[in-house]
């Protein structure tokens, strides 16, 4: 194989995640390593040395907890769409997302430069450069081309090194021949360690991915505060909340599970309501969390004891808790109707199970399973909330356990993106008595014949998308009027293309991870559209313009509209001109909301009861 041959196939197997541990192969949006449990390094740039703002790195919006929806991908809560730190420098205004690191001018309407997080090394407060500095990975790609290019050239000369050695063998009295068998013996050995390097690299795409870093060149760039920075913050503590913010980036986020018994308890992070148990979250990002090293928790239920715990900062760490609530001992009316005021804040767990394909359906105690053709879904006994889901290729070991004063349970081992040998026990139902022991026995043995069974037959260890019920999508004015905020990204995809709808297109959502910029493809006779969708807060920059301009061609669009919560930069509105590309900015989208899905609602119903 030639040099150029084998680097290009090295480049294209770098642009794939590999666990850097034992080198299985992992999804864009794995976090750690299901074979070994290793945290997961973003993917590194592979083309070119220097991010400009030219470049079509895609603009991830922020992850931090708060009050939205269930994340239908990790399971977990969050707010995707603020920075997670945002602040005005010398230079302009630094913002922090989960994939790049953005310098916007001062005023926001431009975009300076950007920096992808995968090829930052280290950030830090230096009093000596006073500032934040930051160290960058740069000419990686180039570096490791020009290694892999020597090992190719020392290959080649040791093959015709060892050609000429065989030839001299041949033609040698007995007196050469054995000088020149230890020369054709070292330079043979040498030649197989070579060539055992360069297939090490081509077998192991994260061994070739970690000397990529290795060989890389180090860059520092300093961000200073302006001389008349004004904040809560002495300039001291600004610079560490930013270092740990781009670190706890690099690192990454450390994730909380919350599990209680019973389910359904609220809880809430430095006073902010999270969502109900069980619950898996991104811990956020919060200035005087972050100084005073610690998270303060509160576990709420009505008529149950309040649980409060702390937990560090410590990043690239996850954390698990389990409460057992126990029964508040003398009634307080008052904490309940605070509780039960907060649920109000809570997101949204509701789940359409029509768009499930349900094979069996098994009634606990505490909860329902409906076991899905991909994975075990655990809802709540009202049939309307999910809890959590098990996909079956991440079940490790599922029995029938003996427990306590001769109750039986299915026992399932699992394990999670950021948790492993996770454990899920379920009693089966007796219906107070009415089923009879054997009858219990009977169905949690079938329990583990069917899990055991799917266990061993699925790859899927990955939970997908919840479908949610069609009246979550219906929106209203307080939707336009908070610009959407109870939509994750992901879900705002759908509402777009339910607004696509609503305007007469066939529309279809692309999916989440390699979606080449474009999120919605929406047709109608030849009319075919190509949508990008950015629900920011931040404005949208030229690179995003670019990559949805150059995906038309992919999905044979004549069209392409990005479509925005927020705005544009200025650079953005250079590139529209004179290009088939339309820019909708908040303003628009809120119009396009209004027009289409509120109002045309209601004159339906007007003409209806007309």
């Amino acid at each position: 194989m030639s040099a150029g041959i084998f680097i290009g196939r090295i480049s294209i197997l770098l642009s794939m995640p590999f666990c850097t541990k034992c080198g299985h192969k992992l999804n864009d949006e794995d976090r750690f390593c299901y074979v070994c449990g290793t945290p997961i390094t973003p993917p590194m740039e592979t083309t070119r040395p220097e991010i400009t703002n030219s470049e079509e790195k895609e603009h991830s919006a922020t992850q931090t907890i708060g009050n939205s929806p269930v994340s239908n991908e990790k399971d977990t809560y969050s707010i995707n769409y603020s920075p997670d730190r945002q602040t005005l420098f010398e230079d302009g205004i630094l913002v922090l997302t989960p994939n790049d690191l953005i310098l916007y001018s001062s005023d926001e309407k431009d975009e300076l430069k950007r920096i992808p997080i995968s090829i930052i090394e280290d950030s830090s407060y230096s009093m000596l450069s006073r500032g934040l500095v930051l160290k960058r990975r740069i000419n990686q790609a180039e570096n490791l081309t020009n290694y892999l290019e020597e090992i190719h050239n020392d290959i080649t000369e040791l093959e015709e090194e060892t050609e000429e050695l065989r030839d001299e063998l041949k033609e040698s009295d007995k007196e050469e021949k054995e000088r020149l068998l230890t020369d054709l013996e070292s330079s043979e050995r040498e030649l197989q360690e070579k060539r055992k390097e360069l297939k090490k690299f081509e077998d192991h795409p994260a061994e070739a991915q970690l000397k990529q870093e290795e060989l890389a060149d180090i860059d520092k760039q300093v961000f200073r505060l302006p001389k008349d920075f004004s904040s809560k913050h002495s300039n001291k503590d600004e610079y560490k909340i930013w270092e740990y913010a781009v670190k706890r980036r690099v690192i990454g986020t450390s994730t909380l599970k919350v599990e209680t018994f019973p389910y359904d308890a609220i809880v809430r992070i430095e006073g902010e309501t999270v969502g109900t148990t069980p619950l898996t979250a991104e811990l956020p990002l919060i200035d005087e969390v972050v100084l005073e090293g610690k998270y303060h928790l509160d576990v709420i239920k009505e008529g149950s004891e309040e649980v409060g715990f702390d937990i560090p900062t410590k990043l690239g760490e996850s954390f698990k808790k389990v409460i057992e609530l126990k029964e508040r001992k003398v009634p307080d009316k008052s904490k309940d109707e605070f509780t039960r005021s907060l649920r109000k804040e809570l997101p949204d767990r509701s789940v359409d199970l029509s768009g499930y394909l349900i094979e069996r359906e098994v009634t606990g105690l505490n909860e329902l399973l409906m076991l899905t053709k991909d994975t075990l879904l655990v809802m709540d006994k009202d049939r309307k909330n999910y809890l959590f889901e098990i996909p079956y290729g991440s079940i490790k070991e599922v029995e029938y356990s003996k427990g306590f004063f001769g109750s039986k349970s299915v026992k399932i081992t699992y394990n999670e993106k950021d948790f492993k040998d996770e454990l899920f026990e379920i009693w089966i139902d007796d219906k107070n008595g009415k089923v009879s022991t054997a009858e219990v026995k009977r169905h949690s043995e079938s329990l583990v014949d069917f899990l055991n069974k799917k266990m061993k037959e699925s790859n899927v260890v990955t939970a997908p998308m919840h479908k949610r019920s069609k009246d979550y999508y219906a929106i209203d004015e307080e939707d336009i009027k908070n610009n959407f905020r109870r939509f994750e990204p992901f879900e705002f995809e759908e509402l777009v293309g339910k607004l696509f709808a609503a305007k007469g297109y066939r529309v279809e959502v692309t999916q989440k991870s390699g979606d080449y910029g474009v999120d919605v493809l929406a047709k109608a006779g030849h009319d075919i559209v190509a949508i990008q969708v950015k629900h920011w807060k931040l404005p949208v920059g030229g690179p995003d313009v670019h990559k949805t301009l150059g995906s038309m061609l992919t999905f044979g669009a004549n069209r392409a509209i990005v479509v925005t919560t927020s705005d544009f930069t200025n650079q953005a509105y250079e590139i529209q001109k004179n290009t088939p590309i339309e820019l909708w900015n908040g303003e628009r989208v809120r119009e396009e909301f209004k027009n289409h899905l509120i109002n045309a609602v209601k004159h339906s119903r007007d003409f209806e009861n007309n």
